[in-house]
Protein backbone atom coordinates (compact mmCIF):
# COMPACT_ATOMS: atom_id res chain seq x y z
CA UNK A 1 0.00 0.00 0.00
CA UNK A 2 1.33 3.50 -0.79
CA UNK A 3 2.99 5.15 2.17
CA UNK A 4 2.96 2.03 4.30
CA UNK A 5 6.27 0.89 5.79
CA UNK A 6 7.16 -2.58 4.44
CA UNK A 7 7.03 -5.09 7.28
CA UNK A 8 10.53 -6.35 6.49
CA UNK A 9 11.99 -2.92 7.20
CA UNK A 10 10.50 -2.45 10.65
CA UNK A 11 10.35 -4.50 13.80
CA UNK A 12 7.43 -6.52 15.08
CA UNK A 13 8.29 -5.55 18.64
CA UNK A 14 10.88 -3.68 20.61
CA UNK A 15 11.86 -5.39 23.87
CA UNK A 16 13.38 -4.13 27.08
CA UNK A 17 15.50 -6.73 28.82
CA UNK A 18 16.05 -6.77 32.58
CA UNK A 19 19.21 -8.45 33.80
CA UNK A 20 21.68 -8.20 36.65
CA UNK A 21 24.27 -6.59 34.41
CA UNK A 22 21.93 -3.90 33.10
CA UNK A 23 19.29 -3.57 30.44
CA UNK A 24 19.08 -3.86 26.69
CA UNK A 25 16.71 -3.04 23.87
CA UNK A 26 16.03 -5.45 21.03
CA UNK A 27 14.24 -4.93 17.76
CA UNK A 28 12.50 -8.12 16.68
CA UNK A 29 12.09 -8.41 12.94
CA UNK A 30 9.29 -10.09 11.04
CA UNK A 31 5.54 -10.20 11.47
CA UNK A 32 4.15 -13.44 12.93
CA UNK A 33 0.66 -12.46 11.74
CA UNK A 34 1.95 -12.96 8.20
CA UNK A 35 3.96 -16.07 8.96
CA UNK A 36 7.28 -14.22 8.85
CA UNK A 37 10.14 -15.46 11.03
CA UNK A 38 11.07 -13.43 14.08
CA UNK A 39 14.73 -12.67 14.76
CA UNK A 40 16.52 -10.56 17.35
CA UNK A 41 18.29 -7.51 15.97
CA UNK A 42 20.17 -4.51 17.24
CA UNK A 43 20.48 -5.07 20.99
CA UNK A 44 21.84 -1.91 22.58
CA UNK A 45 22.83 -2.00 26.24
CA UNK A 46 21.56 0.72 28.54
CA UNK A 47 23.56 1.73 31.60
CA UNK A 48 20.61 2.30 33.90
CA UNK A 49 16.88 1.72 33.76
CA UNK A 50 16.11 5.43 33.72
CA UNK A 51 17.99 5.80 30.45
CA UNK A 52 15.99 2.94 28.95
CA UNK A 53 12.63 4.53 29.68
CA UNK A 54 13.56 8.19 29.18
CA UNK A 55 15.41 9.46 26.14
CA UNK A 56 16.80 13.00 25.81
CA UNK A 57 13.37 14.37 24.93
CA UNK A 58 11.82 12.88 28.04
CA UNK A 59 9.92 10.17 26.15
CA UNK A 60 10.24 6.46 26.68
CA UNK A 61 12.64 4.68 24.34
CA UNK A 62 10.18 1.88 23.72
CA UNK A 63 7.34 4.34 23.22
CA UNK A 64 9.47 6.30 20.77
CA UNK A 65 10.31 3.19 18.71
CA UNK A 66 6.62 2.36 18.34
CA UNK A 67 5.53 5.93 17.67
CA UNK A 68 8.18 6.35 14.98
CA UNK A 69 7.01 3.21 13.21
CA UNK A 70 10.22 1.32 13.94
CA UNK A 71 8.25 -1.30 15.88
CA UNK A 72 4.65 -2.40 16.02
CA UNK A 73 4.57 -3.33 19.70
CA UNK A 74 6.47 -2.83 22.95
CA UNK A 75 7.52 -5.72 25.17
CA UNK A 76 9.75 -6.63 28.11
CA UNK A 77 11.77 -9.70 28.99
CA UNK A 78 13.03 -11.13 32.28
CA UNK A 79 11.16 -8.51 34.30
CA UNK A 80 9.74 -9.42 37.69
CA UNK A 81 6.03 -9.01 38.38
CA UNK A 82 6.69 -5.68 40.13
CA UNK A 83 8.93 -4.42 37.32
CA UNK A 84 6.33 -5.48 34.74
CA UNK A 85 3.61 -3.53 36.50
CA UNK A 86 5.86 -0.46 36.59
CA UNK A 87 6.76 -0.85 32.91
CA UNK A 88 3.07 -1.14 32.02
CA UNK A 89 2.30 1.98 34.06
CA UNK A 90 5.05 4.06 32.41
CA UNK A 91 4.20 2.95 28.89
CA UNK A 92 0.49 3.47 29.55
CA UNK A 93 1.14 7.04 30.65
CA UNK A 94 3.09 7.61 27.44
CA UNK A 95 0.27 6.20 25.31
CA UNK A 96 1.92 2.95 24.16
CA UNK A 97 0.55 -0.24 25.74
CA UNK A 98 2.87 -2.94 26.99
CA UNK A 99 1.87 -5.82 24.73
CA UNK A 100 4.16 -8.73 25.50
CA UNK A 101 6.43 -10.22 28.14
CA UNK A 102 9.12 -12.77 27.30
CA UNK A 103 9.92 -14.84 30.42
CA UNK A 104 12.00 -17.95 30.76
CA UNK A 105 9.50 -20.70 31.57
CA UNK A 106 9.48 -24.47 31.41
CA UNK A 107 8.53 -27.52 33.45
CA UNK A 108 11.99 -27.25 35.02
CA UNK A 109 11.91 -23.47 35.57
CA UNK A 110 8.62 -22.36 37.07
CA UNK A 111 9.64 -18.98 38.43
CA UNK A 112 6.96 -17.11 36.43
CA UNK A 113 4.37 -19.12 38.39
CA UNK A 114 6.11 -19.13 41.74
CA UNK A 115 7.02 -15.42 41.75
CA UNK A 116 3.64 -14.12 40.60
CA UNK A 117 4.59 -13.04 37.09
CA UNK A 118 1.84 -15.01 35.34
CA UNK A 119 -0.68 -13.56 37.79
CA UNK A 120 0.54 -10.05 36.96
CA UNK A 121 0.27 -10.71 33.22
CA UNK A 122 -3.29 -11.98 33.67
CA UNK A 123 -4.17 -8.92 35.72
CA UNK A 124 -2.63 -6.50 33.22
CA UNK A 125 -3.89 -8.44 30.17
CA UNK A 126 -0.38 -8.66 28.73
CA UNK A 127 0.59 -11.50 26.42
CA UNK A 128 3.58 -13.76 27.04
CA UNK A 129 6.00 -15.70 24.88
CA UNK A 130 8.02 -18.19 26.89
CA UNK A 131 11.64 -18.73 25.93
CA UNK A 132 13.66 -21.87 26.69
CA UNK A 133 10.50 -24.01 27.07
CA UNK A 134 12.65 -27.06 26.27
CA UNK A 135 15.24 -26.03 28.87
CA UNK A 136 18.26 -25.95 26.55
CA UNK A 137 17.30 -29.34 25.10
CA UNK A 138 16.91 -31.16 28.42
CA UNK A 139 13.19 -31.58 27.78
CA UNK A 140 13.75 -33.51 24.58
CA UNK A 141 14.88 -37.07 23.87
CA UNK A 142 18.45 -35.80 23.63
CA UNK A 143 19.50 -36.65 27.21
CA UNK A 144 17.37 -39.69 28.00
CA UNK A 145 20.44 -41.94 27.83
CA UNK A 146 22.90 -39.53 29.41
CA UNK A 147 25.08 -36.90 27.75
CA UNK A 148 25.81 -37.39 24.03
CA UNK A 149 29.32 -36.37 23.05
CA UNK A 150 28.05 -33.91 20.45
CA UNK A 151 25.53 -32.27 22.80
CA UNK A 152 25.47 -28.81 24.31
CA UNK A 153 26.09 -30.19 27.78
CA UNK A 154 29.18 -32.07 26.57
CA UNK A 155 30.64 -28.83 25.27
CA UNK A 156 30.27 -27.20 28.71
CA UNK A 157 28.15 -24.46 27.23
CA UNK A 158 27.52 -21.49 29.57
CA UNK A 159 23.82 -22.33 29.16
CA UNK A 160 24.11 -26.03 29.98
CA UNK A 161 27.02 -28.05 31.35
CA UNK A 162 27.68 -31.64 32.37
CA UNK A 163 27.10 -30.97 36.05
CA UNK A 164 23.47 -30.07 35.35
CA UNK A 165 22.70 -33.46 33.78
CA UNK A 166 22.67 -35.57 36.93
CA UNK A 167 21.58 -39.18 37.25
CA UNK A 168 18.54 -38.02 39.20
CA UNK A 169 17.56 -35.58 36.46
CA UNK A 170 17.92 -38.22 33.73
CA UNK A 171 15.68 -40.55 35.75
CA UNK A 172 13.03 -37.84 36.01
CA UNK A 173 13.32 -37.01 32.31
CA UNK A 174 12.69 -40.66 31.46
CA UNK A 175 9.59 -40.62 33.65
CA UNK A 176 8.38 -37.48 31.90
CA UNK A 177 9.03 -39.20 28.59
CA UNK A 178 6.77 -42.06 29.73
CA UNK A 179 4.00 -39.55 30.44
CA UNK A 180 4.53 -38.06 26.99
CA UNK A 181 4.31 -41.49 25.37
CA UNK A 182 1.03 -42.19 27.20
CA UNK A 183 -0.34 -39.02 25.57
CA UNK A 184 0.97 -39.96 22.13
CA UNK A 185 3.61 -37.23 22.28
CA UNK A 186 7.36 -36.85 22.33
CA UNK A 187 8.98 -35.38 25.43
CA UNK A 188 9.50 -32.09 23.58
CA UNK A 189 5.83 -31.98 22.59
CA UNK A 190 4.80 -32.66 26.18
CA UNK A 191 7.04 -29.83 27.41
CA UNK A 192 5.61 -27.36 24.89
CA UNK A 193 2.02 -28.41 25.53
CA UNK A 194 2.60 -28.01 29.28
CA UNK A 195 3.89 -24.45 28.85
CA UNK A 196 0.87 -23.57 26.69
CA UNK A 197 -1.68 -25.35 28.90
CA UNK A 198 -4.67 -23.36 30.01
CA UNK A 199 -3.99 -20.40 27.74
CA UNK A 200 -1.98 -18.36 30.27
CA UNK A 201 1.06 -18.32 27.97
CA UNK A 202 0.41 -16.86 24.54
CA UNK A 203 3.22 -18.57 22.65
CA UNK A 204 6.43 -20.53 23.10
CA UNK A 205 9.75 -19.63 21.51
CA UNK A 206 11.55 -22.70 20.20
CA UNK A 207 15.02 -22.83 18.69
CA UNK A 208 15.03 -25.44 15.93
CA UNK A 209 18.02 -26.63 13.91
CA UNK A 210 16.13 -28.74 11.39
CA UNK A 211 12.73 -28.90 9.62
CA UNK A 212 11.98 -32.08 11.57
CA UNK A 213 12.32 -30.23 14.88
CA UNK A 214 9.98 -27.52 13.64
CA UNK A 215 7.39 -30.11 12.61
CA UNK A 216 7.75 -31.94 15.93
CA UNK A 217 7.23 -28.71 17.86
CA UNK A 218 4.17 -27.63 15.88
CA UNK A 219 2.61 -31.06 16.40
CA UNK A 220 2.42 -30.27 20.13
CA UNK A 221 -0.57 -28.05 19.34
CA UNK A 222 -2.66 -31.12 18.59
CA UNK A 223 -2.86 -32.05 22.27
CA UNK A 224 -2.66 -29.13 24.71
CA UNK A 225 -5.14 -30.43 27.28
CA UNK A 226 -4.01 -32.08 30.51
CA UNK A 227 -6.14 -33.90 33.02
CA UNK A 228 -5.66 -33.50 36.75
CA UNK A 229 -3.77 -36.78 37.09
CA UNK A 230 -1.28 -35.87 34.36
CA UNK A 231 -0.56 -32.48 35.92
CA UNK A 232 -0.07 -34.13 39.31
CA UNK A 233 2.37 -36.64 37.81
CA UNK A 234 4.37 -33.85 36.16
CA UNK A 235 4.43 -31.87 39.41
CA UNK A 236 5.65 -34.89 41.34
CA UNK A 237 8.58 -35.23 38.94
CA UNK A 238 9.59 -31.59 38.50
CA UNK A 239 8.90 -30.53 42.09
CA UNK A 240 10.41 -33.48 44.01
Amino acid sequence: MPGRTPVASRATAVFAYGAAAGLAVDLVLGDPRRGHPVAAFGRAAAAVERRLWRDHRGRGALHTAVQQGKALYAGVSNYSAEQTREAARILGELGTPLTLHQPRYSMLDRRPEDEGLLDALDELRIGSIAYSPLEQGLLTARYLDGIPEDSRAASDSPFLNRDAVTEDLVTRLRALNDIAASRGQTLAQLALAWVLRGGRVTSALVGASSPRQVEDSVAALRHLDFDTEELALVDALVRP
